[in-house]
Formats: structure tokens, sequence, C-alpha cells
């Protein structure tokens, strides 16, 4: 659970976008020496001895094509007009800046000044901005980096990977994890399946208390104390399920996991803090889907899901393009197909 806060690897990103609005993009005198020309999505569409009116050039289509509502992995909804408004972009162009922001200001509330705006609303929207973008330099590229129809080395994928987080009701609740796996062999003679899984706060004194459903042995090789940046306290913990006979190639195996763990309620619940439930494959998963049931008196303030981001990039941030509303029973849930194995999906929360 952290507050808000702009990653520092993406500060001068954010910084430079900032650095735009005044004049809007296509006006700005620094745009050919910003940080901004050397993203991934400029460096896909130009050659490597490209020039830098060159890479300012292809940055300005990449921000015309995040409001274009055709274009895949573009801003979606209020997202899209702030865009267009602050970098003077479409009918925007060359609309004197004040106007411009207050137009802003009036999109969130038509009671709102500039002032109401200019501070985290717009870090917060800067972030979707880049985010947008990081979005799009992958999907220009294409992922190229895991070929799932020729892994070498691992014992086995998941084909079904199904999670719900339940919070306690009250202080003195245990929170609950429900974790049903369903496990395909890639070849013959798998014995176990075994996973590392890492926390921070929470009470960190002690890992979960872990049961079994299903056939096999439950093991925990490790369970240990860590420290974050800043020192922050955590815990980790490494799980293992031993198979009753071993797998063959093609062979399945399902079993669920259900951890319970006593939490007190304000290391879970703290207003305007923002927290994650987090699934990094470390192998192939052909689906994952995450359910949070939050207490019944304490709704967040806003909900969203991620996917394909970096660790220093979660959980991203909320927009029109990836917000979620809780159903009637306080709860959010979101699913993936074929995730991408080293980057992280979830789903996110405000209080």
């Amino acid at each position: 659970m952290e507050k808000f806060e702009i990653p520092k690897e993406v500060r001068p990103y954010i910084d430079a976008l900032r650095a735009l609005m005044p004049t809007g993009i296509t006006a700005a005198p620094s745009l050919e020496k910003s940080p901004l020309i050397d993203l991934e999505v400029v460096q896909n569409e130009v050659s490597p001895s490209a020039s830098s009116l060159d890479k300012a050039t292809a940055f300005v289509k990449a921000m015309c094509q995040l409001v274009s509502s055709s274009h895949p992995g573009a801003l979606m909804g209020k997202e899209k007009d702030t865009a267009r408004l602050l970098f003077g972009l479409d009918e925007w162009a060359g609309i004197p800046s004040r106007q411009r922001y207050d137009e802003v200001a009036k999109l969130y509330d038509k009671r709102w000044k500039w002032e109401n705006f200019r501070k985290e609303p717009l870090d917060r929207h800067l972030y979707a901005v880049y985010l947008a973008l990081h979005r799009s330099g992958r999907l220009s590229k294409g992922d190229d980096r895991v070929d799932r129809t020729s892994i070498l080395g691992l014992d086995y994928k998941l084909v079904d990977f199904d999670i719900t987080y339940r919070m306690p009701q009250r202080d003195g609740d245990a929170r609950e994890e429900l974790e049903v796996r369903e496990i395909e062999a890639l070849r013959d003679g798998v014995t176990s399946w075994r996973a590392r899984t890492r926390y921070w706060g929470k009470s960190a004194d002690s890992g979960p208390d872990t049961t079994l459903f299903g056939a096999g042995e439950l093991r925990i090789t490790a369970d240990t104390p860590i420290l974050g940046a800043g020192g922050t306290r955590g815990r980790a913990y490494v799980t293992e399920v031993v198979f009753p006979e071993p797998l063959k190639r093609g062979e399945r195996i399902r079993f669920t996991l259900l951890k319970r763990q006593a939490v007190a309620m304000p290391e879970l619940i703290r207003p305007e803090w923002q927290d994650c439930y987090t699934v990094t494959p470390a192998l192939p998963i052909d689906r994952v889907s995450i359910r949070v049931c939050f207490p019944k008196k304490a709704n967040p303030s806003d909900c969203w899901h991620f996917e394909g981001l970096e660790d220093w990039l979660v959980p991203g941030v909320s927009s029109d393009a990836n917000r979620l509303e809780a159903d009637l029973g306080n709860s959010i849930q979101q699913s993936w197909t074929n995730p991408t194995m080293g980057t992280s999906c979830g789903i996110a929360w405000r209080w």
C-alpha cells in the first residue's frame, strides 16, 4: 500500500510532457531535444540514423494516434479529450494555453479552475499519457521476447489460474486468498509445482496459513522476512505441491490453495492510499483471472486493471480505458489471456 507517486524513472518524461503544454506539441521549440523522442514508440518508427527532427515528427504522430479512437491502445473518454486540449491537438492547435487549460478544468468539474487541476489530477493524466505511449511502443514493435510455441527448459505451464482475494470484513478477521490452478506438463516425469510469493507490509512478521485442497502434498520450503526500498518490511515464501504421481507430457492436474492471514484493518485500508493484487508470470499462462472482494463497509474511491507493466510501473494509473466498477457484492474482477511473461497484470484500487 502506498500513496500515488510517479516512479522516478518516469519523472523526466512527465516533466517533458508538461513542457509541451504551453505552446502545444506542434509548436514546441524544445521537442527536438526532449527525452520523449527517444521513447520506444518513436524508435520503432524511425531509422537508427534519423535526425532529431524526424524523431520529433514521429512523436507528434504517436501523440495524434493516442487521441484517435481507431488506434489500438488509444486514450479513451475524458483522458482523450484532456490530451487534445493540453497538447493543442486537432482543433485546439494554435489556441492560447489559458483557454485550453480552462476547458480542461471544466471537463472534470464545471466549478473547477485550472488551479484545481494542475497538481495531482494533472500528474495522474500525464502518467496515463506516458503509459499509453509505453504500450503503443510495445504494440508497434510486437512482443517477440517469448515464443510460447517453443518454450525450452520448463516443466509445465498454467492452463488456468483463478484467484479470489477476500479482505477481512472487520478488524481481527483474516484475509483470504483462494488460488485455483490447472497445470499441464510440458515433459514426462513432472513431480511438483512450486512458486515464490512476495508481499510488503500487511503482517509481515509471519507468512499465511496455507491449506491444500486436492491430491498431493503441500510444502512451504522457504519463509523469510525481506526489506524493500526505504526500509519497507515484507515477506517472501516458497510454496510447493508434490503430485501423487509424476505427470506425463500433456497430462493435467488441478488443485486449490487457501491462504489465511490475520491482518489489522489499518494495514489494508488507508484513505487516499492505493494498493493492488498482482500476477507476474514466470511461466506460460493460458488464462488468469483475479477477483478482489472488499469489506462491505469500505468502498474504494477508484479501481482499475493493468497489464504488461514492468515492476517499476505497477500499478499504472486509473483512466477511462481501464477503470473497473465494483459489483453488488462489493468486488471487482478481471481476466487476461496469455499474459506476457516477465511483466505484471493485476487489479489496483485507491481508498
